[in-house]
């Protein structure tokens, strides 16, 4: 088979491609690519169509196994997952439903890349800009096809994933503005820059955010970027799509046999405390309803009987009126016995901590850009 031009290359690749919603994850090693990627789709599921459930619905078409898996490997063994190989890089593709408009459909196609590509595809220099469009357009393409890393080029949304320091000082060592002028570069050889600058709408993941020193974790996330000058003027520079800021965190850290037991302790004594509560209510429920019968037995004998026997009625009329209550409103399960106290250890997991609220903010962005 013949040698594909560039031509050839970008013309597959926008006919592909023109149509999706792309957006790409980009990042140097370890910066936590695939991480976002799978809490992103955690907290589509489990927060963000809760809160919106009659706005927006979605389905995972394809990739979401491998963000499964990641997660299990996260909430199982306390750990991050291995560096994504070159050839392994997931592609998370989502469905997302708006339920009122128009366009009500939009397919979101989240592409994870790994850290060598974009090394070597965005931080190598190139001499002439058509050489890295062509390196990427034509790498691991397979019978003329597009190649898997075409999604540099045609995303509309980027998010550039930039691993926060723990050491103020070492915010200065990070030089992520060198991918921003390999999008521009890119974006200038396929001709899809305006006035020079590129469109597709980026957002800046700063991951791992928990831990920073304490002046920096606790600021917003858009303070972040203040802290890297370089990343900063470049975008001034050469971007002209929308732009937000996001900070990241999660909680892998595997949990002690004591802090365990600590949990255990304060779920039992919650479903105890529950108990209490029920069989409070119930208990204040009976006297009220007993009371209110009484009371009015004795008004309505009172002029009948007196001493013993007006005593005797009432006593008689609270009697009946406990069976009464307790044959309509049958008493609460209040016994705490062994297999109550079996369950609850069981159902007992380590709390997966991360910053869902952020996520679903990051949601609501990438959904409105794709909506712009």
């Amino acid at each position: 088979m013949a040698k594909q031009t560039l031509d050839d290359l970008l013309s597959k690749a926008r006919d592909k491609l023109h149509d999706e919603n792309i957006v790409t994850l980009l990042g140097e090693p370890d910066a936590g690519k695939t991480v976002a990627s799978a809490l992103l789709k955690h907290a589509l599921f489990n927060k963000f169509i809760p809160l919106h459930g009659r706005r927006f619905e979605a389905i995972a078409v394809k990739g979401g196994e491998a963000t499964d898996d990641v997660l299990r490997t996260m909430k199982s063994k306390g750990a991050f997952p291995p560096a994504t190989l070159r050839a392994n890089a997931p592609r998370l593709e989502l469905e997302i439903y708006k339920m009122y408009g128009e366009g009500n459909k939009s397919t979101l196609v989240l592409q994870d890349s790994s850290g060598e590509n974009h090394m070597s595809m965005l931080r190598d220099e190139f001499d002439d800009p058509k050489e890295r469009l062509e390196k990427i357009l034509a790498y691991n393409n397979q019978n003329g096809g597009v190649g898997p890393l075409a999604p540099y080029v045609f995303s509309k949304v980027y998010l550039l994933t930039i691993e926060c320091p723990e050491d103020s000082s070492s915010w200065d060592t990070l030089s992520p503005s060198s991918t921003i002028h390999a999008l521009r570069q890119l974006h200038r050889a396929a001709k899809l820059t305006h006035n020079d600058k590129v469109t597709s709408h980026i957002a800046i993941l700063f991951t791992k955010s928990d831990v920073l020193p304490d002046n920096d974790r606790h600021a917003p996330a858009s303070q972040l970027l203040e802290r890297v000058q370089e990343l900063k003027s470049a975008l001034k520079i050469v971007h002209g799509g929308k732009l937000e800021c996001f900070k990241l965190s999660i909680d892998v850290e595997p949990e002690s046999t004591q802090e365990r037991d600590q949990r255990v302790g304060r779920s039992l004594q919650r479903a105890k405390d529950d108990l209490k509560r029920e069989e409070d209510d119930y208990n204040q429920k009976l006297t009220a309803s007993i009371n209110e019968i009484a009371a009015r037995a004795q008004k309505d004998k009172e002029s009948e009987y007196d001493g013993e026997e007006l005593e005797q009625y009432v006593k008689e009329a609270k009697s009946k009126a406990d069976q009464r209550f307790r044959s309509s409103h049958p008493a609460p399960r209040l016994q705490f016995d062994e297999s109550k106290e079996r369950e609850i250890k069981n159902r007992v997991k380590k709390e997966f901590n991360y910053s869902q609220d952020e996520y679903v903010r990051l949601i609501n962005w990438i959904i409105d850009r794709l909506y712009d």
